[in-house]
């Protein structure tokens, strides 16, 4: 198996053997699923792939399941670092920006809220405009995007 994508608490594995084989799919959830830190295993037998959802760090987890099932877990390839460093910039950037808004002030709120209201109020201003199904609508849905994983997020 080759791990294809991995989260926190989630993890996709590219699994050929269980590809339009039910019976094989549902064998290997059972067997995974059984492990412990496992909550929930999904086989996907139309793309070859399963996907577990975990508590806990992968690497312990990874040698439990190549034990269970007798398979090997390939590792996916390493990020390019590149555009590994443009990403930490740019968290890096959010963080600072975050940190000025909520110091400007008083910590009464937070680069994401501003954001969330910001996107509210474009979207009030092309309702208003009649630009319901385009604009409006994408920036309400960029809107409850932004809240719902804040609610997701940890933290002040």
């Amino acid at each position: 198996m080759r791990l294809a994508h991995r989260t926190a608490g989630r993890v996709r594995l590219e699994a050929p053997q269980i590809r339009g084989d039910l019976e094989e799919g549902r064998r290997l959830a059972e067997r995974v699923g059984a492990l412990p830190g496992v909550s929930k295993v999904e086989a996907r037998t139309a793309t070859g792939s399963l996907v577990i959802f975990h508590i806990g760090d992968w690497a312990p987890l990874a040698e439990a399941l190549a034990s269970a099932t007798g398979a090997t877990i390939e590792e996916e390839a390493p990020e390019d670092s590149a555009a590994a460093d443009a990403l930490t910039t740019g968290a890096r950037l959010i963080d600072a920006l975050d940190h000025a808004a909520r110091h400007a002030l008083g910590g009464r709120t937070s680069l994401s809220e501003l954001t969330f209201l910001a996107l509210v109020a474009a979207g009030a201003v092309q309702l208003a405009r009649g630009q319901v199904v385009g604009p409006a609508s994408a920036l309400f849905g960029q809107a409850l995007s932004l809240m719902a994983a804040r609610r997701m997020r940890p933290g002040p």
